[in-house]
């Protein structure tokens, strides 16, 4: 993890994801793995932005490599962007995001930018969610890196069109968290 302070920004993010599964379940509604990350960038950008980072969300397709890439046989698992899927979410006719939201860590400036994805902890639960087997026994870590340092296989593609979308819901949430104080019991201040 070459991000400066990233393991002040997980921790932090781990607060506040716990916090805003506790305020969700409590207003009924259950967070699914499958719309995980867009609540791990909201928490990841507000942690990344207490500890001095500064982030922009990024929506789209993500892939991630889980076997050496010389084996056969299945070796990845993502999000490889659908636009029916997406139509379908547009409409209102589902519920689970038809992209993957992570963060682009611009602190340090152009050719220094770096990736920070949070949500990929939940891929094994979503998988199974999909009826696909997870063939790790664990989940992959928390991404925080340089760009040049992305694991081989890890594939990010951010979308407009996708990221436009996440920004709205997540400005739609953060609203309605700090109203909450979701925050401030998760410690920050």
């Amino acid at each position: 993890m070459s991000i400066p302070r990233s393991a002040e920004i997980v921790a932090h993010a781990e607060r506040i994801f716990r916090e805003i599964v506790l305020y969700s379940e409590a207003q009924g509604i259950t967070p699914r793995a499958n719309n995980s990350c867009l609540y791990y960038a909201l928490a990841g950008r507000v942690a990344a932005e207490v500890v001095g980072r500064k982030t922009i969300l990024q929506a789209g397709e993500a892939i991630w490599a889980y076997r050496p890439l010389e084996e056969t046989g299945d070796n990845a698992y993502g999000y490889p962007f659908d636009p029916r899927q997406a139509l379908a979410y547009i409409r209102g006719d589902t519920v689970e995001l038809p992209f993957h939201c992570w963060l682009l860590d611009v602190t340090d400036g152009e050719g220094r930018y770096g990736i920070i994805d949070l949500g990929i902890v939940h891929q094994p639960e979503k998988a199974r969610s999909e009826g696909i087997p997870w063939p790790l026994d664990k989940s992959l870590p928390p991404l925080l890196a340089r760009i040049s340092e992305i694991p081989p296989g890890y594939t990010y593609r951010a979308r407009e069109d996708m990221t436009r979308i996440g920004n709205i819901l997540i400005t739609k949430l953060l609203k309605e968290y700090l109203a909450a104080g979701i925050f401030f019991k998760a410690g920050i201040k």
